[in-house]
């Protein structure tokens, strides 16, 4: 036989449902969305009219808020040559020049199996060759090995 409080306990849960099912129905709630709000929520382009355009005549000067110069065109582009922009006894550097700079990593990233650094500015991942005949070959998480081809490679520590 089936106690008192067995039987209290299997009904309770139905009883507390119907209970807040009365209550419920005796509140009134704000609606969740304003009437605007139901408007979007209807909207369908099909049932916009769309009006002819007109032109639209401006009486006065339209006036761009920035103050841009005008454009410098023609041949005579630069004004100034640049040999005197450019220091005396200075000339480009030379492609062994720029593949002895000195290497650079300022950025090390290594996320779910992936390895990316930027190396003199530019994105590499290992194996990538650049600035002629370097290539990444490890990168770790505060250094990275470039090897340039004849040498040995070299740890590079982020700056």
């Amino acid at each position: 036989m089936i106690d008192r409080k067995t039987i209290i306990l299997i009904f309770m849960p139905f009883i507390s449902v119907i209970i807040m099912f009365i209550a419920g129905s005796l509140v009134r709630f704000k609606p969740a969305l304003s009437s605007t709000e139901r408007q979007y929520l209807t909207f369908a382009p099909e049932s916009v009219d769309i009006t002819e355009r007109h032109p639209v005549l401006v009486t006065g000067s339209i006036r761009s808020p920035l103050d841009i110069p005008p454009a410098v065109t023609g041949r005579d582009f630069p004004v100034i040559p640049l040999e005197a922009v450019v220091p005396k006894g200075t000339s480009p550097p030379s492609d062994k020049e720029v593949q002895e700079k000195e290497k650079k990593v300022s950025f090390i990233l290594i996320n779910a199996g992936r390895k990316f650094a930027i190396i003199n500015g530019r994105v590499l991942r290992e194996g990538d060759a650049f600035e002629g005949d370097s290539r990444v070959v490890s990168i770790e998480k505060d250094r990275v090995m470039i090897k340039e081809a004849g040498k040995e490679g070299k740890w590079v520590k982020m700056n």
